[in-house]
């Protein structure tokens, strides 16, 4: 049986845009809920939970824009350290042993 799904491939473009747009979401729910003090009516409007209020609004003020909009990448596009070349060494101490 074949899918007659749409493979998800955008463009960096698209998903640049959609990134922003998302993180404007979230900034304008988070001053609203600052500003009227109403959490759960700012959440309503912009189309989030509650918890999901929390969360971001704990990644904003830990990190400000710039971790929140990092927390919005998936998780492929977060890098965090240097590059590495795959080997892990706690398994070349370990195979060290057995040369």
């Amino acid at each position: 049986m074949t899918s007659n799904r749409v493979p998800n491939v955008l463009s960096p473009a698209v998903r640049q845009r959609q990134l922003e747009k998302k993180l404007r979401r979230i900034l304008t729910m988070l001053l609203e809920g600052k500003g009227h003090g109403n959490q759960k009516k700012a959440c309503r409007a912009a189309g989030f939970s509650t918890p999901t209020y929390r969360r971001y609004k704990e990644i904003y003020t830990h990190g400000g824009e710039e971790a929140l909009r990092k927390s919005l990448l998936p998780p492929s596009c977060r890098a965090s350290g240097p590059p590495h070349d795959g080997a892990n060494p706690r398994f070349q101490k370990g195979a060290a042993g057995f040369a």
